[in-house]
C-alpha cells in the first residue's frame, strides 16, 4: 500500500513547482510522468494484485455463538449453504 501511494505521488507531483530537478531521475520515473493515466491504472491494478496475494491465507471460517461451524483450513473445501445451516442447527440443538 505504501509503495502504491509513493508511486502515485511520484507520478502526480509537479516537481518543477517544488524546485526539484528530474535531470537525474530514473527512467521509470520519467516514463510514469509521461503517461500519468496509464501509470496510475497500472500502479493500482498491480499493487492490488500483490496485496491480495500477500494477504490470502486460504482461511474461511464460520462461527456461531463462539463455536466453529465450518473451517476451510481443516476441511480443505468451501462449504455449501446447506452445510453451514446444518452446522448452525446442530449447535442450536436441532430445534429448526
Amino acid at each position: 500500500m505504501f509503495a502504491q501511494v509513493m508511486l502515485a505521488c511520484v507520478t502526480l507531483l509537479d516537481f518543477d513547482a517544488l524546485g526539484v530537478s528530474l535531470e537525474r531521475a530514473p527512467a521509470l520515473v520519467l516514463e510514469l510522468r509521461k503517461t500519468k493515466t496509464q501509470a496510475l491504472l497500472m500502479i493500482w491494478v498491480v499493487g492490488n494484485m500483490i496485496h491480495a496475494n500477500a494477504m490470502n491465507t486460504g482461511a474461511f471460517e464460520v462461527y456461531y455463538g463462539g463455536s466453529t461451524v465450518f473451517s476451510r483450513v481443516e476441511s480443505k473445501t468451501l462449504p455449501s449453504f446447506d452445510a453451514i445451516f446444518r452446522g448452525v442447527d446442530a449447535l442450536r440443538g436441532g430445534s429448526s
